[in-house]
């Protein structure tokens, strides 16, 4: 059953929270987050919300050639939020779920919301790699371990390789062939769209046509493109604004530079963690490169978990309330029950 591995996954991920906390200070954490001013807290809030418009808003980018509602893609798009959060399968676990439910709420083939998914990630993954190049080369002046620097390099060529595959699946037929079938086999075991997958595998030549269709049809306007990457790049100024916000509000004074090495670097790492949500990950991994900056770990950690609040736990929330507004509870059900 799923939750035998989700859960254990979850928990796993708060222990290491709770075990880099020990080890950094659980007073100290404290202290800091008690000099707060709660009536940042709003704000923080209300950057969260945006946030999530933002990334339904670059999804009906991607959308833009297909007669679907805005309201349901909002929606849809905060359900994949929260099955991200709830997957094993670092960043991009929400993906197929998400064009799944667009399918089945929207006046739109599962294929053409898959293939408008797939961009989207496609968007998000080139920015990441090119704001990852610039964060590696001021993290290596800042004399930061080589070692670290090799590391985001392998992790900027996967990233790197995953925007290979997505450009081959549109100008190669027996690639995207194949590709659909390996999806298929994976959609059969998936408890949510298992049903839907063993349809599609009798229909695979009709699903291929409209895929490619739908790839090349996106991919031909380059502003589709770059307008998804704009606003990817949007959505990053304001999570490093808000953690600027953050620091401020704990009485210190970070630099806008080293929140976004930091943000950037971990974003890089955590897209392949295998916790939900990166939890426990993503909260060690920014600690730690944090101190590297000369800000102690427990601001740096306070910080995080603050920030956490909102991005994860909130964000979550909100993507749960979209799924009962939707009536698509059941296949959060299905999901932790098979």
């Amino acid at each position: 059953m799923r939750h035998k591995i989700v859960i254990p996954l979850a928990l796993i991920g708060i222990v290491i929270i709770f075990i880099i906390s020990g080890i950094v200070g659980f007073e100290d954490i404290i202290r800091e987050i008690l000099k707060s001013d709660i009536s940042y807290l709003f704000i923080f809030l209300l950057i969260q919300i945006l946030m999530i418009f933002l990334w339904a808003l670059k999804w009906r980018v991607m959308l833009i050639h297909y007669d679907v509602s805005f309201k349901n893609v909002l929606l849809t798009s905060s359900f994949g939020y929260l099955m991200n959060n709830l997957t094993p399968i670092g960043g991009a676990g929400g993906e197929p779920f998400r064009a799944y439910l667009l399918a089945r709420v929207d006046k739109i083939s599962t294929e053409n919301s898959m293939a408008s998914v797939i961009l989207d990630l496609f968007s998000e993954v080139l920015l990441i790699i090119v704001l990852l190049f610039f964060a590696i080369s001021f993290l290596l002046k800042f004399g930061i371990p080589w070692v670290i620097g090799i590391f985001l390099g392998i992790i900027g060529i996967i990233l790197l390789v995953i925007s290979v595959v997505v450009i081959s699946l549109m100008i190669n037929k027996n690639f995207s062939l194949r590709m659909i079938q390996r999806v298929i086999g994976i959609s059969k075991r998936l408890p949510i769209i298992k049903n839907h997958a063993m349809d599609a595998e009798k229909r695979i030549d009709e699903i291929l046509a409209n895929f490619l269709d739908a790839m090349k049809k996106t991919m031909a306007n380059i502003y589709i493109l770059w307008t998804g990457i704009f606003i990817a790049l949007i959505i990053r100024f304001i999570s490093i604004f808000r953690m600027y916000l953050i620091f401020k509000m704990l009485g210190t004074d970070v630099p806008l530079m080293t929140i976004f090495i930091v943000q950037i670097s971990t974003t890089a790492i955590v897209f392949l963690s295998f916790l939900p949500g990166a939890l426990g990950i993503w909260e060690g991994i920014s600690t730690w490169l944090f101190t590297f900056f000369n800000i102690a770990a427990p601001t740096a950690m306070a910080a995080i978990l603050i920030e956490r609040i909102f991005s994860y736990w909130i964000g979550s929330l909100i993507g749960l309330i979209s799924t009962m507004y939707l009536g698509a509870t059941y296949y959060l059900k299905k999901y932790f029950r098979e």
